[in-house]
């Protein structure tokens, strides 16, 4: 379960020099630091606060200290990035840290420990593991900073109810953007005054990280992760986003549908009663389970947008969350025994009883017990996805903090028809490829 914790350029920037500086004094603990084996005390910062998701997280450490590792690990509640950063800057780190997003700009700005050594010395900690994509969100340059934990596939869901009032098949969702288009008019209600009460589909509604999918989709890539560049500037790109646009002008406006989606804002309404159609993530099962058990959802590869020779189906994408050693860690060698338990037994107890899907291969076939049917059988619709043969990895950069917040920006300045969608991404281009220039002067990996 990931999700996208974001501050300002200017804040992360502030803190660059400072960590830079660190960086260069405790680097030296690549593969064993000051390490007090016996009676260490860690502390382990992950992300989740709630009684849930959280409480699960903490019972897992209580069940990794009971095996007397010569050490205690210590939970910690904390998903600000910019008070982890802080905390690197004032040499007081966390021992193990829970990487929310962004661990390529971590490493870069000197935050999180190369773990090469760590990882040629393991036994328990492989490379061929773990799914491609996952492994090489914790890899720049050669060096691998984190290891991957949980990660996202992301999905069409649907309410079947809502198609079978409309006259629509229940058991078939749309295949390509006209035939999506054509299902939504069908699907969307407004009241007297002409405000949205039932939607259809919008793009970027429930779509969380896959935010991008309509340009993967349309065959545009708004990064080559192999040359570490950006490419938002692309034709194929600006159609996507086009695309988005005429959406949005079509259901009434970008505004009257911000309207519409600030509705599920503080638990009053639920995604599956509102929407008939969304992108999706797997963990949103267990969201339809406790909170919509009354919605009948249906789930499939989003290829919704162009199957054909050229813009095949896009059968799935992922992110996810990864565990890493900070910079100046006090006990990193302590850190890395937690890091190959959580990242291996942990983690498989974690889908057990969360819901979620492992970053390894081998957890493919786990089967959550806190999922019932039918939802369980739709939680291995998104288990498969992770290894079908179009799927989009979104693997990270120097300035994802940064380019997370501009994307943003610059797609809802498109949809408000305050700039053309080429003009939105060239600027986002240029941007990012700014602050990206900024950041790989002081890298030295």
């Amino acid at each position: 379960m990931r999700t996208h914790y974001r501050f300002t350029a200017l804040k992360q920037f502030e803190l660059l020099i400072t960590l830079l500086v660190v960086a260069s004094m405790l680097f030296a603990g690549c593969s064993s630091g000051s390490s007090d084996g016996a009676n260490a005390k860690l502390t382990y910062w992950h992300l989740w606060t709630d009684k849930f998701y959280g409480g699960i997280q903490d019972d897992l450490v209580n069940t990794f200290n009971k095996t007397k590792p010569g050490f205690t690990v210590t939970p910690q509640h904390q998903n600000d990035t910019s008070k982890f950063l802080a905390s690197v800057s004032a040499g007081n780190p966390p021992d193990v840290y829970m990487v929310p997003t962004g661990p390529i700009q971590l490493a870069v700005q000197g935050a999180l420990m190369p773990l090469d050594d760590y990882i040629k010395n393991s036994t328990v900690i492989k490379q061929s593991d773990f799914w491609p994509g996952a492994w090489s969100t914790c890899t720049y340059r050669g060096h691998v900073y984190c290891i991957p934990y949980v990660y996202d596939s992301f999905a069409l869901l649907w309410n079947k109810d809502l198609f079978q009032a409309a006259g629509l098949d229940p058991n078939k969702p749309p295949s390509t953007w006209a035939e999506l288009e054509q299902y939504a008019k069908k699907l969307t209600k407004y009241d007297s005054k002409g405000n949205i009460t039932q939607l259809g589909f919008a793009p970027w509604i429930g779509a969380t990280s896959a935010a991008e999918w309509p340009m993967w989709a349309n065959g545009g890539q708004m990064w080559n992760y192999a040359a570490g560049k950006p490419t938002m500037d692309q034709p194929n790109n600006a159609a996507a986003l086009q695309w988005e646009v005429n959406w949005a002008k079509e259901f009434g406006g970008y505004d009257k549908l911000q309207r519409f989606n600030s509705s599920f804002k503080g638990g009053t309404n639920f995604l599956g009663q509102k929407v008939a159609m969304w992108v999706g993530e797997s963990y949103y099962l267990s969201t339809l389970q406790e909170f919509e058990p009354q919605v009948k959802v249906g789930v499939a590869s989003f290829g919704v947008p162009r199957p054909d020779e050229s813009h095949p189906y896009i059968n799935g994408a992922v992110d996810g969350n990864m565990l890493a050693i900070p910079t100046g860690s006090k006990h990193p060698d302590q850190a890395w025994k937690f890091i190959e338990w959580n990242a291996t037994k942990g983690v498989r107890d974690w889908v057990t009883r969360e819901g979620d899907l492992s970053a390894r291969k081998a957890d493919i076939t786990v089967q959550p017990t806190v999922l019932k049917e039918p939802y369980r059988s739709d939680y291995q619709i998104f288990a498969k996805l992770l290894n079908g043969p179009n799927v989009y990895y979104d693997q990270g950069s120097p300035v994802d903090l940064y380019y997370f917040q501009e994307r943003d920006n610059q797609f809802d300045v498109a949809l408000r028809g305050a700039k053309t969608a080429s003009q939105a991404l060239k600027d986002l281009q240029n941007g990012t490829q700014s602050q990206l220039s900024k950041a790989l002067q002081h890298y030295h990996g």
